[in-house]
């Protein structure tokens, strides 16, 4: 049952699913990430029953630690006051790439059942777990081959009220930049969440994880690394809530 899965923090770029190497590169050994695990005894404590009737947490050979969510029902999707948010000023879609079309087509809340259990990673994957993915591979990302471009932080950006119609967020396409350098204006270090990755890279990098832990002999038959589909995803976000509160604890950000 292919049912363990990661998940990335996501800046959009456009490209090829094409794994290559930069001309000249040298690939590398491994390097080990900088990245804290909670003792997972103590982690299995603060698990639902359901969770332990899943399976234990698991922590995999690049330092990952994976929690077990049972199977379940949720609800998804936005109300149509939502949507409107979200497609308005305030909310920004209008000024991304689709223009307010995909959240336009976002479903009303409806009840929905993740019928599977499955595993997901306790945190973004980081830098330094995605830097030895690199380094063991020689891969190159969507934004850092020819032409590439990716969603970036603007520096320049000054916060904007609801009338001015400006983008309310700072994010700008910008090339030559990547993972490596995603232009936060700040020292990356290797337990920041990778950012800058296309949907190809994450693919190439969860078969590279697969690959790598079937082979160590830690991923049992039938399982593998792959990205969560929408519905798990948003269920695994809401903590085990079923309403259609904003967030897993209620609908105030301050609570």
């Amino acid at each position: 049952m292919k049912r363990l899965i990661v998940f990335l923090l996501l800046a959009g770029c456009g490209g090829s699913e094409q794994v290559a190497q930069q001309p000249g590169a040298t690939i590398r050994q491994e390097i080990a990430p900088a990245v804290k695990i909670p003792d997972v005894a103590t982690v299995k404590k603060q698990l639902t029953p359901a969770q332990r009737a899943l399976g234990d947490p698991v922590v995999n050979s690049i330092d990952m630690l994976l929690l077990p969510i049972p199977a379940g029902e949720f609800r998804m999707g936005s109300t149509a006051a939502e949507k409107e948010w979200a497609v308005g000023q305030e909310g920004g879609a209008r000024f991304s790439s689709g223009g307010g079309a995909r959240e336009a087509y976002e479903g009303e809340s409806r009840p929905m059942r993740v019928d599977e259990g499955f595993w997901m990673g306790r945190t973004e994957v980081t830098v330094g777990q995605f830097r030895m993915f690199v380094a063991s591979t020689g891969f190159v990302t969507d934004a850092e081959k020819p032409g590439g471009k990716t969603q970036c932080f603007n520096l320049e950006w000054v916060q904007q009220n609801s009338t001015m119609g400006k983008p309310p967020y700072p994010w700008i396409v910008m090339e030559n930049k990547s993972w490596r350098d995603p232009n936060h204006g700040i020292d990356q270090k290797d337990d920041h969440p990778v950012v800058c990755v296309s949907y190809n890279d994450m693919k190439a990098f969860c078969a590279w994880l697969t690959k790598k832990e079937k082979a160590a002999g830690s991923l049992p038959e039938g399982l593998i690394y792959r990205l969560p589909t929408e519905a798990e995803w948003a269920y695994a976000c809401r903590g085990g809530r079923r309403d259609s509160s904003y967030y897993w604890w209620g609908n105030d950000l301050d609570d």
